[in-house]
């Protein structure tokens, strides 16, 4: 009667055990699914926002409004041109006390 209660208790143990695992493959499972429908959704706003920022490049825009280098480099020369002969440097602090 003893060995019964104990193969049955061992029966019941091992069932426990058994149910504990696949709750966690089904856990596990549901979260994989979670992940790859996150990736998707990642996929396509990465696919979005490069279709975006190659309309801004075929644009002449940069990001945030920032200008490129070379934009910066053609100010520098057009204000250089601008002041050519008037004595004046408009890149350092004296330029601005003799415009007033």
């Amino acid at each position: 009667m003893e060995e019964e209660k104990k193969i049955i208790e061992n029966e019941e143990e091992e069932n426990e055990d058994e149910e504990k695992q696949d709750s966690f493959i089904v856990r596990a499972n549901e979260a994989a699914a979670r992940q790859e429908k996150a990736n998707e959704q990642l996929a396509e706003l990465l696919e979005r926002q490069e279709s975006l920022y190659a309309g801004m490049q075929k644009a002449g825009k940069t990001e945030a409004g920032v200008t490129s280098k070379t934009e910066k480099q053609k100010t520098k020369e057009n204000v250089e041109k601008q002041f050519e002969g008037t004595g004046i440097n408009p890149f350092d602090g004296a330029g601005a006390d003799a415009l007033h």
